[in-house]
């Protein structure tokens, strides 16, 4: 390998586990869904920066997948998915249900 490239590498993170990276991911669908919220609490309906957030908030979600069914036979524990979040849409319309109360 050539110096640049081992030097580069060196400079590199660590690898981060599958699990710490899936720790990371929902950690922040939770910081987006905070900010999508709260940005629907202040901004009017149609407003851009709501859309921009929508559209972040979709895009972590994409990415996010479930635990696989054989994940338990291998001893780790599935989580239950979290209510409400499984598309963007779907947190458009549960964070609306929040917000009216029902």
């Amino acid at each position: 390998m050539s110096p640049t490239l081992q030097g580069s590498e060196a400079d590199c993170p660590p690898k981060n586990s599958s699990k710490e990276a899936q720790e990371a991911l929902d950690e922040a669908i939770r910081a987006a869904t905070r900010v999508f919220t709260g940005l629907s609490q202040i901004l009017p309906e149609g407003h851009p920066a709501r859309g921009v957030a929508l559209a972040e908030l979709g895009k972590l979600l994409c990415v996010d997948e479930p635990m696989p069914k054989d994940a338990e036979l291998m001893g780790t524990r599935a989580e239950t998915p979290r209510p409400g979040l499984s598309s963007p849409f779907t947190a458009y319309f549960w964070t609306r249900k929040v917000e009216a109360g029902l």
